[in-house]
């Protein structure tokens, strides 16, 4: 516990003093995405789908220990869920990486809930009765005379069967999450004005946050430099640059906030006024502080 303590304190520290925005030319249809992660306790592992998760076997980690990978494809890994995490109910963060070749990996991440949060079902019927056991043959009658001894008590019967078990009550209803995820997919055009690209809604507390996102530069003027701006609200505007007109920029937002009142975290763009460009791809992940183990 210890471990995952100075393990959730490291990641708050990086992400709350990095306000780095990150670009790379790459095609938007090899991003690594993670869409759902779900841990089986009955059989130790983590079941991980998505897309983009192949070729190769990529690095899993979970609250930054390395997991073992039992199998792996493009669309879903399997990896064996540690018997410490199994035990230890609660939020976990999941990191997901490939490389191409010498390039940077590619990585996702996703908050990953162990162990059940709903309240307890209500309790089965009561099986039904057993059937009454057969009476026991009568002993035999003693002779006429002198009073004999008395006779020996009979067998008893035999016992009846066991009654049937009871139906199992409902599962209870799923306790609140911690994380908030969002995508998008498809062409989100940027105008002069600011243009919401992706958004959550949390209550108050503290966050960390992660954006991600392709954009396509339509038409430019080269000699222009930045194209437009992009916010991760309610946090700063972040310059952004283009460089070739068609190619996909990759660019990457991290931050931290503290909100006393349920607030909208949002993703915003806008362009200047002789570039045009278009949103193609991105995710959205917002961590309340303390909710990883």
């Amino acid at each position: 516990m210890f471990r995952k303590v100075l393990s959730a304190l490291a990641l708050v520290g990086v992400l709350a003093a990095s306000s780095a925005v990150y670009a790379a030319d790459s095609d938007s249809s090899h991003q690594l995405v993670i869409v759902s992660a779900q841990a089986d306790l009955l059989n130790g592992q983590v079941v991980i789908t998505g897309v983009n998760l192949g070729p190769g076997t990529p690095a899993v980690t979970l609250d930054a220990m390395p997991l073992t990978i039992v199998s792996a494809g493009p669309t879903q890994i399997v990896a064996v869920l540690p018997a410490s995490v199994a035990a230890t109910p609660g939020s976990y963060l999941l990191t997901v990486a490939r490389r191409h070749g010498h390039d940077e990996p590619d990585q996702d991440i996703f908050a990953l809930t162990v162990g059940a949060v709903g309240a307890p079902g209500p309790e089965g019927d009561k099986g039904d009765p057993g059937a009454k056991g057969d009476t026991g043959e009568q002993g035999p009658q003693g002779v006429q005379g002198v009073k004999g001894d008395t006779g020996a008590q009979g067998p008893t019967g035999a016992t009846g069967p066991t009654g049937g078990t009871g139906a199992t009550g409902a599962t209870g209803p799923t306790g609140p999450s911690d994380a908030y995820t969002t995508t998008t997919f498809g062409a989100v055009p940027i105008g002069l004005a600011d243009t919401r690209i992706m958004s959550v809604d949390v209550p108050a507390g503290s966050y960390v946050m992660e954006a991600y996102f392709r954009i396509q530069m339509q038409t430019a003027v080269f000699n222009i430099n930045p194209f437009g701006t992009c916010a991760l609200s309610p946090v700063r505007y972040t310059d952004v640059t283009g460089y070739s007109v068609g190619n996909y920029e990759r660019f990457t937002f991290f931050n931290s906030v503290t909100v006393t009142q349920p607030t909208t975290i949002e993703l915003t763009c806008r362009s200047n006024s002789v570039s045009t460009a278009a949103v193609a791809t991105g995710k959205l992940n917002v961590i309340k502080v303390g909710a990883i183990h």
